[in-house]
């Protein structure tokens, strides 16, 4: 008769290392890019900060900052523009306009 141990430590093991990355979890600063992008540019500084040292006035920091921000909005103006009844593969997005079934 094999051993209950065969299943239940790698069971364990599992568990374990899942528990640690869900800990981990909770402890991981939010994306610059996330929080940037939700208006919190504060918080979105200082975690890229503390990526180069802490100071928020590193000129890496700041320009990775402004990088990141132009990226955002131009993300955003794109997708103003981009509504799915105005696509540019000739769909309107309504039944009529797709023609009869075949």
């Amino acid at each position: 008769m094999e051993s209950d141990l065969s299943w239940r430590m790698p069971l364990f093991i599992q568990c374990v290392i899942g528990f640690i990355l869900a800990a981990g979890t909770l402890v991981i600063p939010e994306s610059p890019r996330w929080l940037i992008d939700t208006d919190k540019e504060e918080e979105g500084l200082r975690v890229i900060a503390d990526l180069h040292g802490g100071n928020p006035n590193h000129p890496t920091a700041l320009a990775e900052f402004q990088e990141i921000k132009e990226k955002v909005l131009e993300d955003v103006s794109d997708s103003l523009w981009s509504l799915p009844w105005s696509s540019d593969d000739g769909y309107s997005g309504t039944p009529e306009s797709q023609g009869p079934i075949q």
